[in-house]
């Protein structure tokens, strides 16, 4: 059972937050993405030439990676500590946990969705919402 239930107008309230805290959190993870295909370029040279040490460029593009994820760290810790329960950061799939019914289940949402519309069973995820 979860610490805190959201009614949902409590949900929907911190929906403009949780907008610009999982834009920010997308926008790093495709940085993360992109550094980890540089990383992957380079670390293909390096099997392919023998002859360059490519180290400095390698540790180089692992410090901001490093950076990045300390920063998605930094952006999904206060909504965590809010109760909420964060499924898929890239996509922006969260849940609330709520009660219907004198039992848990959870408000989900996601991102580019204007509103709360759906509820699913704490045990169904996304694919077994239902309409409010």
């Amino acid at each position: 059972m979860a610490e805190r239930h959201f009614t949902l107008d409590e949900a929907t309230s911190l929906l403009p937050w949780l907008r610009t805290v999982l834009s920010r959190i997308r926008d790093l993870q495709e940085q993360i993405q992109q550094a980890g295909q540089e990383r992957r370029g380079l670390l293909g040279k390096v099997h392919h030439n023998g002859s360059q040490d490519l180290s400095p460029a390698i540790h180089a593009n692992l410090d901001p990676s490093l950076a990045l994820e300390k920063g998605v760290a930094d952006q999904l810790q206060p909504v965590l500590a809010r109760g909420i329960i964060v499924r898929d950061p890239a996509r922006g799939l969260v849940d609330f946990p709520t009660l219907r019914d004198g039992r848990e289940v959870h408000l989900c949402w996601v991102l580019g969705e204007d509103e709360i519309r759906h509820w699913h069973e704490t045990d169904a995820g996304f694919s077994g919402r239902q309409p409010l």
